[in-house]
């Protein structure tokens, strides 16, 4: 949220009650996104069973991957990219689907390219 206020956008967290979306941003140039935010410690896929309703092209992601869960101050991996593409990512995983990193095999071969990548939320 802090660097996307850094960025000059207004963010307003929904506090769970906007169907799977974390956050409301509006952009300096007046654009509403919506961004999902899921954080794991370093198990190798974030979970994303739910896809929120509404247009993709809005939405974005922002992947969190703690490699020191337990230390507060330990900053995570970022990665941040359009819905359409987090939705080219997920595979199937029992009942839900997540995007998977932690296996070499599984993990999608741009996922890099979207690390820190804050200006693609515009």
């Amino acid at each position: 949220m802090s660097q996307l206020m850094r960025l000059g956008h207004q963010v307003v967290p929904t506090l769970g009650g906007f169907g799977g979306v974390e956050l409301l941003v509006k952009t300096p140039a007046g654009r509403q996104l919506e961004v999902v935010v899921r954080g794991v410690p370093d198990n190798g896929r974030w979970l994303v069973n739910e896809e929120p309703e509404g247009e993709m092209s809005q939405r974005f992601y922002v992947l969190l991957n703690y490699k020191r869960f337990e230390e507060a101050r330990a900053y995570p991996m970022v990665f941040v990219m359009p819905a359409s593409r987090a939705e080219g990512m997920k595979s199937p995983r029992g009942r839900g689907k997540a995007i998977v990193f932690g296996n070499k095999k599984q993990c999608p071969p741009d996922l890099d390219r979207w690390a820190e990548a804050w200006a693609v939320i515009q």
